[in-house]
């Protein structure tokens, strides 16, 4: 795979509406307040230049309307222009935004926001509580992609009751909200969007007025060129990075960042060994930021088309006959974890240990014998009860040659064919049709809240994670359970309920979770980020100069 399309491919995987951000445990309180400011901000209150970050761009994610963009790029793009009503932190806390302050109903139905006084559209009009409630009214009128962040059905009334108070109110409550709807969907100006119809049909500057800390400067139709200038009238303050720039590089990250041509770069997504990050590691020019067990990297079969595919002792049996320490080791370096059954990393919260398949070649083959696929000899292909054989597709996004070897030549010991098929990214996002892939999850990690679940194996769900024909009355109902269940520990027992079945089910066997690096001049970067252009922390990382909080660093020029 072109190292282009590798990180192009870590960053389009995330996809913005699925990444489930953290919620803290203390949101089970009934009422909560958006406030704290906290930073590392001891040595760093005397002003420094604004500096200007340069970033490698890949790919064009889009016009960066809240209705144009592509994928997550897409969304962090559009993100730095528009505002929302709270921001994650890095601890998960919501921080205020547009909203001063909210406070949830004890029966988790009803939110009330109360508005900050000062934001304003960079066209200098003021924004207001109806601006809110149009934003939600009006993204409810539009038919968006799935790759949009979409207002979610289970809002049933929004309503400015004031000049500064929204009231938001829900069917059910909904554990992931604050973190999902308030936290991430885009307050956009009701006096630019009232008169367009079709709202992703209007891609030009006319209509990208937002009321963020950034403003496009330029974008390149069909390259990775954005520019991004400060707002300098933002009401939080001068934002302290002064210019973004995500330009295109002939290399490789790494290579670009050693060439000075950017300020930081990531590594590859699907492992990277320590020995390629020594030489940035033992340089004190250089920082490196660690996402443990950053994305998820599963086997799925699709069930739809029947036969074995649809049989969980094949899965099983496919399952048990790949060492999954050995693509650790192999396609990591060791930088990693193992795939889990039960889908949840370990070390998430929400994490129950379930029975894992092992690594077994005997056991699997005697799986298939006992379940009927019969074989001619140990080399053969194998037959099923139906007669036909064991042939499939192995769909890749990309050429991935260590996982797609282990794979296959595991399989192969068991009887089973696979051929590998390549297929366009976009095409894997937008639910290409396979029999069996190997993909990308993002949104999953030691931090993912469980909800992720919900979108992987809820029999309803038509995000790409979900692998196709997978149907359970009984996990359908655990996933609805959860997602409405506010108390953490209640939460818990069902989410223990669910792991054990879907790792029984088996419609999708994690391979391994590699850890993502992100790799940073430190003297661009100096003491206010320790994770680069991570994408959930780029846009509060590069207006405020700080690692936490919403205090913007003073600076200079």
């Amino acid at each position: 795979m072109d190292p282009m399309d590798r990180r192009t491919f870590l960053r389009t995987s995330l996809g913005a509406a699925g990444a489930l951000a953290v919620i803290s445990c203390s949101k089970s309180s009934k009422s909560s307040k958006a406030g704290g400011t906290t930073g590392s901000t001891a040595s760093l209150t005397s002003p420094v230049p604004r500096p200007t970050i340069r970033l490698s761009g890949a790919i064009d994610f889009g016009y960066p309307t809240p209705f144009a963009y592509f994928a997550a790029p897409g969304f962090a793009f559009m993100n730095y222009i528009y505002d929302t009503l709270l921001q994650e932190d890095t601890d998960g806390k919501m921080l205020p935004m547009l909203a001063a302050s909210f406070d949830r109903a004890p029966d988790g139905l009803t939110y009330t926001f109360q508005m900050r006084n000062g934001p304003k559209w960079h066209d200098g009009q003021p924004v207001t509580a109806d601006d809110v409630a149009f934003t939600y009214q009006y993204f409810k009128s539009q038919t968006l992609s799935p790759q949009l962040t979409a207002l979610p059905t289970d809002i049933v009334d929004v309503q400015a009751t004031g000049p500064s108070t929204v009231v938001i109110r829900l069917d059910k409550p909904a554990v992931t909200f604050e973190s999902q709807v308030a936290g991430e969907l885009p307050i956009i100006p009701r006096h630019i969007w009232s008169t367009i119809a079709d709202a992703g049909k209007a891609q030009s500057p006319d209509v990208l007025v937002g009321s963020g800390p950034y403003k496009l400067a330029e974008h390149t139709v069909g390259e990775g060129t954005y520019l991004f200038n400060a707002n300098d009238d933002y009401y939080l303050g001068r934002p302290f990075v002064k210019r973004i720039e995500f330009r295109p590089v002939s290399a490789d990250d790494l290579s670009a960042l050693q060439a000075g041509q950017i300020d930081e770069a990531e590594t590859d997504v699907f492992g990277t060994p320590s020995d390629t990050l020594a030489p940035f590691r033992d340089n004190p020019q250089y920082g490196v930021s660690t996402n443990k067990a950053g994305i998820c990297v599963p086997l799925k079969w699709n069930e739809t088309k029947g036969g074995a595919l649809a049989d969980a002792r094949f899965r099983k049996a496919c399952a048990k006959a790949i060492n999954l320490d050995d693509i650790v080791t192999r396609v990591a370096g060791g930088n990693g974890l193992p795939g889990n059954a039960g889908y949840l990393v370990p070390g998430n919260p929400y994490f129950t240990a379930v029975p894992q398949p092992g690594f077994d070649i005997a056991g699997a083959n005697k799986m298939l014998d006992d379940a009927g696929y019969t074989r001619s000899s140990p080399t053969a292909t194998r037959q099923g009860p139906d007669g036909k054989p064991l042939k499939y597709t192995l769909t890749v996004v990309s050429g991935i040659p260590a996982v797609l070897e282990l794979v296959t030549g595991s399989l192969k010991k068991i009887g089973v064919d696979l051929t590998p098929v390549q297929v366009p990214l976009p095409n894997v996002l937008g639910g290409a049709d396979y029999e069996m892939i190997i993909g990308f999850d993002g949104g999953i990690t030691q931090d993912t809240d469980p909800d992720q679940l919900r979108l992987v194996f809820d029999s309803k769900s038509t995000a790409f994670q979900h692998p196709k024909g997978y149907s359970n009355p009984q996990v359908d109902q655990l996933v609805a359970q959860q997602a409405v269940t506010l108390d953490v520990a209640e939460r818990k027992k069902i989410l223990a309920q669910l792991q054990p079945i879907v790792a029984d089910d088996l419609p999708v066997m994690p391979l391994y979770y590699p850890d993502q690096f992100s790799v940073f001049n430190r003297k661009v970067f100096d003491q206010w980020s320790d994770s680069g252009n991570a994408l959930t922390e780029a846009k509060r990382n590069f207006m405020t100069g700080l690692k936490s909080g919403l205090t913007i660093r003073p600076s200079s020029g």
